[in-house]
């Protein structure tokens, strides 16, 4: 029984996640305990480089977890996808698609996004607290992205509100 607990260990601690901060830092580690139920998390930095060898992170610090990325090795049913626009606080937004409704923890949810391109899938953890919404779309906004001189950011160009 003991070899078991410590096989189950190893498969669990071998998770290496990418973690985006809120303010766009990004972080690469080991976090064999994460529990999207709980309001942190430890990271084990792998990063030879950094002086970080762990961190403690809230939840709430966090903008996105990349728990997974890989190619896809079947192509989907593409009449059972949903195309998602995830739109975050900042104003980025993430697209791509859903074959399922994203599973629901206490401080995250969960979600699969194929590639628009339907050649990879990426496997997120985003905290409600990142995101404004997650719309399920018909299609996704034709304009291009523009740069915005002002903010230094990139807009999807909407167009102005009318003054009344």
């Amino acid at each position: 029984m003991s070899t078991r607990t410590r096989t189950m260990r190893e498969t669990v601690t071998s998770r290496r996640i990418i973690v985006r901060f809120k303010d766009d830092e990004i972080m690469e580690g080991h976090a064999p305990d994460l529990d999207l139920d709980r309001p942190d998390f430890v990271l084990r930095v792998t990063d030879p480089g950094s002086n970080n060898r762990q961190a403690i992170i809230p939840i709430g610090s966090v903008k996105s977890l990349l728990l997974e990325r890989r190619e896809l090795d079947v192509e989907p049913d593409t009449a059972q996808l949903k195309k998602v626009a995830i739109r975050f606080w900042d104003s980025e937004v993430l697209k791509g698609l859903v074959d399922e409704e994203p599973g629901r923890r206490k401080y995250a949810m969960t979600l699969s996004l194929i590639s628009p391109a339907l050649d990879e899938v990426e496997v997120f953890a985003i905290p409600y607290a990142a995101v404004k919404a997650i719309y399920f779309v018909k299609s996704w906004d034709a304009h291009g992205a523009e740069f915005v001189r002002e903010t230094g950011r990139w807009s999807l160009g909407r167009p102005d509100t009318p003054l009344l």
